[in-house]
């Protein structure tokens, strides 16, 4: 009956476990078949460094243990690949966390491999939870990375990193450097996640240029699918950075992560999806963060598109701005594995839905003027207090170029009163009040509408809103026919398939709370 199994299942054959220590800990080298230390030169007992790790030995389907308490000295260079179904694992054993030392340079290596996960196992940072991963890196270089494949891998998992860095922000070519820079495009290639990893520098105020200055993740995986989920970065945790947050590309989902304190470099973008169709930014927290908290930056002359931002929480006080569309062009046509097309630089099918904005310097929603944005619908969000209206910035700030998926696709959304530019809240060929965006042909925000939402708790964060809201709750459209990924709310929670929605990134609580007016210089400490 075994044998009859085996004939039609790939893994029957027998995985192995190997095992390799920290040289100080392990000064002999062993065969890697136990935790311990060998007694003599190729007994039984762990590999001594990843320097003496013999690759040719590791196979899909076998596991390699690190142990916690160790202290390696980097790079880990993975030396094999597995395949479909039969992945190898790089993890940790002994309950804690194992440390590897950059040495200067770049910790982890994926050199060219697929089908590796790397996989620290302990904590789940997102929102506040824990921040003890099951690997930690630190001393990394200040043109190395924490981790790194640019070679030809793919179908790799990188998790539970604790990734830490304290070289000082300068400028550095397209800000790639310090935290995970992973390359994976091509036709069948992709099939990257990036998750439960917590990478951030030492505390410092904002705008200074001594953050660590480095980008917490760059994914580059255009498959050239109409798939947004080949390349995933969730549940990360990004802070105290110069550079950037998260960045990625085409076919890549960027959801439910924390960003705060990223700021310095002048253009430290939060949340980064560039030049590149089949993305989507959803149920992620960006908080305390400065410039463009998320930004869709199109460097080509082609149109990309198919773009999904929605369930998301923005509170920046300080922020340059919440929502950043720039068809910037200027850098030739596109690729087509990156699901772009055409001769003229754009954002097309952009929908941004049922977010919630608390606070912003400059705007919530904004057109660069550069390129075009077409096909756009904004539904269901709230949109906080900007305060820097004065200046000319409101929440909503598209300019005239901007095209609508249909007339009714600007509407449903809820206004701060507080802003500095209030009542004028919008900005297209002119500046508009609510009442103007009525008068407009097609009329904009018939059901818009001005107010502040009574929210949980603000001072820790919490903007799910409450039982006694009268501003968002069941003032929404119900979009479920529409558009399928907004079904379920920032939480996972099903959003009612009739009747009215809430507007925002959650569905109502049944918790009580009180809030009247925003803040000053909110800041949201995350234990």
């Amino acid at each position: 009956m075994i044998i009859l199994v085996c004939a039609f299942f790939t893994n029957c054959a027998s995985a192995s476990n190997w095992y390799v220590r920290g040289g100080a800990a392990c000064s002999i080298n062993g065969n890697g078949t136990t935790s311990g230390c060998a007694s003599a030169p190729g007994g039984a007992g762990a590999w001594s460094g990843f320097s003496n790790i013999p690759w040719s030995s590791i196979a899909g389907g076998d596991k390699l243990f690190l142990y916690s308490g160790d202290v390696y000295v980097g790079p880990l260079t993975v030396g094999a690949s597995g395949s479909s179904g039969n992945v190898i694992t790089i993890s940790v054993t002994g309950g804690g966390t194992a440390h590897i030392d950059a040495n200067g340079n770049t910790a982890i290596n994926f050199n060219g491999h697929s089908y590796v996960t790397i996989d620290g196992v302990i904590g789940s940072p997102a929102f506040g939870g824990s921040t003890t991963m099951g690997i930690s890196v630190t001393n990394i270089g200040a043109s190395g990375y924490c981790a790194y494949e640019g070679s030809g891998g793919h179908h790799f998992k990188l998790m539970h990193v604790e990734c830490s860095g304290t070289s000082v922000g300068s400028s550095q070519p397209d800000d790639n450097r310090g935290g995970f820079f992973l390359s994976a495009s091509g036709s069948g290639k992709g099939g990257v996640e990036v998750a439960y990893n917590y990478i951030h520098g030492p505390a410092k105020s904002p705008f200074s240029n001594q953050k660590w200055g480095a980008t917490c993740v760059t994914l580059w995986g255009a498959t050239g699918t109409a798939n947004f989920d080949d390349n995933l970065q969730h549940d990360n945790r990004c802070d105290q950075i110069y550079n950037d947050g998260l960045r990625c590309g085409a076919n890549c989902s960027i959801y439910h992560n924390e960003v705060s304190h990223v700021d310095g470099s002048g253009h430290s973008d939060s949340l980064l999806i560039q030049s590149g169709s089949y993305s989507a930014v959803f149920g992620n927290y960006v908080h305390d963060s400065y410039d463009q908290n998320i930004y869709f930056d199109n460097l080509y002359d082609s149109a990309c598109g198919h773009v999904r931002i929605y369930n998301n929480v923005i509170n920046s006080p300080g922020g340059h701005g919440g929502i950043n569309l720039d068809p910037e062009g200027a850098a030739g046509p596109a690729s087509s594995i990156t699901g772009c097309t055409g001769s003229s630089a754009a954002w097309d099918d952009v929908v941004i839905a049922n977010n919630t904005f608390y606070q912003s310097s400059t705007y919530n929603v904004y057109w660069s003027g550069r390129g075009a944005v077409r096909n756009l619908a904004v539904l269901n969000n709230i949109f906080g207090q900007v305060s820097m209206g004065g200046g000319g910035w409101y929440p909503v700030y598209v300019g005239a170029g901007t095209s609508f998926a249909s007339g009714d696709r600007w509407d449903y959304n809820a206004y701060s009163g507080t802003s500095i530019g209030y009542p004028t809240i919008a900005h297209t060929s002119s500046d508009y009040a609510l009442a103007g965006l009525r008068a407009l042909s097609p009329a904009r925000e018939l059901n818009g509408k001005i107010g502040i939402p009574l929210f949980v708790n603000i001072t820790i964060g919490d903007f799910h809103l409450t039982v006694l809201d009268t501003v968002a709750k069941n003032a929404g459209m119900n979009l479920s026919s529409v558009y399928s990924f907004l079904q379920t709310d920032g939480d996972g929670k099903q959003r009612p398939t009739t009747g009215a929605w809430d507007l925002g990134a959650y569905e109502v609580s049944s918790l009580s709370g009180s809030q009247v007016n925003p803040p000053v210089n909110l800041t949201v400490s995350v234990q």
